[in-house]
């Protein structure tokens, strides 16, 4: 028993030399790169989201998680409050039409994530959605803020945790929401469904169908294989990221570079393969305001977001050699 602490104790002592190595070796190795954008390509327009790894890392990653599943496709917005919030995150159109006995069932959610408030809730953020009294009770869903909600959303329940921002004219998109007609489903389908958007229902209406919401079709998140940190570029930063999570495979884990949801050498063998390689230059779409329901296509420009720089020669090397350290310390102690 002794022996294998030795052994353990080891491998976390060379794991954190060569990682140590590596965050000097790279730290002005390159530039940033650039945070992650979502875009959700949705039945009433296209809105590009600027994700927030670096506030709220964990909130990031439960929102990536969601989005790589496919739980997020074709889910529609089930709640609307005119310059407050547009929510969505828990209901799908897959089982659409839906009459008036039961409601849409709920997406299968993970585990909750920890609250992590820090951004405030100013119009165009996204943050997350809780249970009152409990400020580490967010799974799924989460809203847009439609109006600046920080003088409330920042001082109850711990905070409402912020993870992305609007970016472009998307904005413009919601504020059309303020033109959807809003119903009240609380006695059909619950409380969930006070302020439910809905577009072309007759009056006389039995169902209610896909076309009749506001869906968000599907979101879309350009990442570099192995940036586990989603800063745009794979660097020592990584490599720290995944050693403080070794072994973690519950909840919601940060450092899993390959997806498998446990952290090991497989991640750190998927860093050390992309070292340094950097998000390309990303584009915002020009928005477009969809009527009724129908799919138009927006025009792409090419936005500002900088790709890192390449580091000189010498200093590549070094920090190529770091990684292969730290991956060789992983696979001989």
């Amino acid at each position: 028993m002794t022996q294998h602490r030795e052994q353990v104790l080891g491998r976390r002592v060379a794991l954190s030399l060569a990682c140590g190595a590596i965050l000097f070796l790279s730290g002005t190795a390159a530039a940033w790169g650039a945070d992650p954008i979502a875009t959700f390509d949705t039945s009433f327009g296209t809105i590009q989201v600027e994700l927030l790894p670096q506030n709220a890392p964990y909130t990031v990653q439960n929102f990536l998680n969601y989005v790589d599943s496919g739980a997020y496709d074709d889910m529609f917005i089930h709640r609307l409050v005119y310059g407050f919030v547009a929510q969505t995150g828990g209901y799908t159109t897959a089982s659409a039409p839906f009459d008036f006995t039961a409601p849409p069932p709920h997406i299968a959610t993970g585990p909750s994530v920890i609250n992590e408030f820090g951004v405030s809730n100013v119009a165009g953020t996204l943050a997350m959605a809780k249970l009152g009294g409990d400020p580490n009770s967010a799974t799924s869903e989460f809203f847009f803020n439609l109006g600046n909600n920080s003088s409330n959303l920042d001082n109850q329940n711990g905070g409402f945790t912020v993870f992305g921002k609007v970016i472009g004219d998307s904005m413009s998109v919601l504020d059309a929401l303020a033109s959807v007609r809003v119903y009240d489903g609380t006695g059909v389908w619950g409380s969930a469904f006070s302020n439910i958007p809905l577009v072309n229902l007759p009056a006389n209406a039995m169902q209610v169908d896909a076309s009749n919401m506001l869906v968000i079709h599907s979101i879309s998140v350009p990442r570099v294989a192995g940036d586990v940190n989603l800063d745009g570029i794979v660097n020592g930063q990584d490599i720290a990221l995944t050693a403080s999570n070794w072994g973690k495979s519950t909840g919601i884990v940060l450092g899993d570079a390959n997806g498998d949801k446990t952290v090991g050498d497989a991640d750190l063998a998927m860093i050390t393969q992309h070292w340094l390689e950097t998000l390309p230059a990303q584009t915002t779409q020009t928005a477009s305001i969809l009527n009724s329901g129908n799919a138009a296509i927006a025009s792409e420009i090419v936005t500002g977001n900088s790709v890192a720089a390449v580091p000189e020669p010498g200093t590549l090397l070094l920090a190529v050699l770091a990684g292969m350290a730290c991956y060789v310390g992983r696979r001989l102690f």
